[in-house]
């Protein structure tokens, strides 16, 4: 009972070491898989130790003589821990394969010791693991072709992107004249004149009574002017219907009627209604006829300027400090009356639709329609009288 007891003993032994080192194995393929170096190496030593065990096992020799008490104990070494077999009972140790066997004495000479078998599919397994231990499995190294490099697009500046302020600020750096009024001219035949930008400038020789002026029109190449860049109107429905309006709400500055009477037919009913403040000048008493009827087809074709704020009249008159004799005649009495049937069915229009009093606070007269500029400096009583009577004589009611 003893020798089958020891039996039991010796082979729960071994299963206990198959069992460390099968999990041993597990243990190092995980390692392998998670790249743990430190895993494998603790996995070989565990396998190590209990393939050592179960190697000095069955090497063992279970012969123990009778006068060795202390041989009953035996005590197998591992690095990690230590297994001890006990003989429960006063029996000696036994083989452990061997049922009915007899016991092991010194009177026995021929003793045959059946080793315990190791599965030879998990010796390979400790073998192969102990002889040639697993690798990490290495990526494969993908060498990624190079994109083809792709040329280099021209890209549009995202100007619409750009902060609603910010993009006024432009459009009227490009159509804003900054220095002076936004001056028209008109240039060519009388039958084909064309409007174009320009500026006036009083003459070195005068009439008497007349206004002189000189003017000049533009050209791509002169360098003392602020060139506009209306261009910028093209570009793109957007950007046209958010820039045409500062360039037509700035003050334009004409002439004479005939530039503001084709100015207004070439810009067309959408634009006129952009249309803020008029300054008109050159308009002198012996040109009155054909002044006349341009103005009053002018005003008929400002009654579509719904946001019209002012039309303002002026003119030059030389004077003494000008250099010229001075001629009280050259400033008669203006003929109110003219003027009166000129401006009669804008006054009546533009009062109707926005007021009594609106004609009057629109249509304005500079003072150098009623004297020189001597005259005004010294506030001449002639230039008030004809001021005041004009004025007077003036229906904007």
């Amino acid at each position: 009972m003893s020798t089958m007891w020891s039996a039991l003993q010796q082979a729960q032994y071994i299963a206990h070491h198959r069992a460390v080192l099968q999990a041993a194995h597990v243990t190092y393929r995980q390692a392998v898989l998670q790249n743990n170096i430190q895993g494998q190496q603790q996995a070989v030593q565990t396998a190590q130790n209990a393939y050592q065990a179960i190697y000095q096992n069955n090497n063992l020799s279970f012969q123990q003589p009778a006068t060795h008490p202390a041989l009953l104990n035996h005590t197998f070494q591992n690095p990690g821990a230590q297994h001890t077999i006990q003989n429960h009972g006063s029996q000696p140790l036994g083989n452990p394969h061997a049922h009915n066997a007899p016991l092991q004495n010194p009177a026995i000479q021929n003793v045959t010791t059946v080793r315990p078998k190791v599965k030879p599919a998990l010796s390979r397994t400790i073998l192969l693991l102990l002889t040639f231990p697993a690798q990490a499995p290495r990526r494969r190294r993908t060498t990624r072709k190079p994109k083809p490099k792709q040329p280099l697009k021209d890209v549009p500046f995202p100007f619409m992107e750009l902060p609603v302020e910010i993009r006024i600020m432009i459009y009227r750096l490009l159509l804003e004249e900054t220095s002076t009024s936004l001056t028209l001219l008109t240039k060519g035949q009388a039958s084909q004149e064309v409007v174009r930008r320009g500026y006036l400038e009083k003459q070195q020789k005068g009439h008497r009574g007349r206004q002189i002026l000189l003017k000049t029109v533009h050209k791509a190449k002169d360098k003392d002017i602020i060139h506009l860049q209306p261009a910028v109107l093209r570009v793109c429905n957007s950007i046209h219907d958010e820039a045409i309006p500062i360039l037509y709400s700035q003050t334009l500055e004409f002439e004479h009627p005939v530039a503001l009477q084709r100015f207004l037919y070439t810009i067309g009913h959408d634009n006129r209604l952009l249309l803020q403040h008029i300054a008109l000048r050159g308009w002198q008493r012996d040109e009155f006829d054909t002044w006349k009827h341009a103005f009053a087809s002018a005003l008929e074709r400002l009654l579509s300027a719904q946001k019209i704020k002012s039309i303002h009249l002026d003119r030059h008159i030389y004077s003494p400090s000008d250099g010229v004799p001075h001629y009280p005649n050259g400033y008669e009495k203006l003929p109110v009356d003219h003027f009166n049937g000129c401006v009669e069915f804008w006054v009546q229009s533009i009062n109707a639709a926005k007021g009594k009093g609106t004609a009057r606070s629109i249509l304005t007269f500079a003072d150098r329609n009623f004297g020189s500029e001597d005259e005004i400096a010294q506030g001449d009583q002639q230039f008030l009288d004809r001021k005041k009577t004009f004025m007077e004589n003036l229906k904007l009611e």
